[in-house]
């Protein structure tokens, strides 16, 4: 952060509690795309409201991932893990 608002590129933070008007109609809307779609749960906004009910670390990661202790066997779950899918979109780096 203090690197960001030296460089004048600070954007801001927002947050988004329990108490607030935003906090059910947020979890309603995962609810309805997790039931939609059952087989791909949406990641970071499952996250972000985990974290809105007070959940963090690990709480929706993969269970072959607790054992890692490398990069290497964090790699080998998600390669393995990759190839159970029926198809996986090629590599695409992202533009910086």
């Amino acid at each position: 952060m203090a690197a960001l608002a030296r460089e004048g590129a600070d954007l801001g933070a927002w947050s988004l509690t329990p108490d607030m008007p935003e906090g059910q109609p947020y979890r309603e809307v995962l609810a309805f795309v997790h039931a939609q779609m059952p087989d791909f749960p949406s990641i970071v906004p499952s996250s972000v409201l985990d974290a809105v009910e007070g959940h963090f670390g690990d709480h929706h990661s993969l269970d072959p991932m607790r054992e890692t202790r490398t990069i290497g066997g964090v790699t080998r779950i998600i390669e393995a893990f990759r190839a159970e899918l029926p198809e996986v979109r090629p590599w695409e780096n992202i533009p910086l």
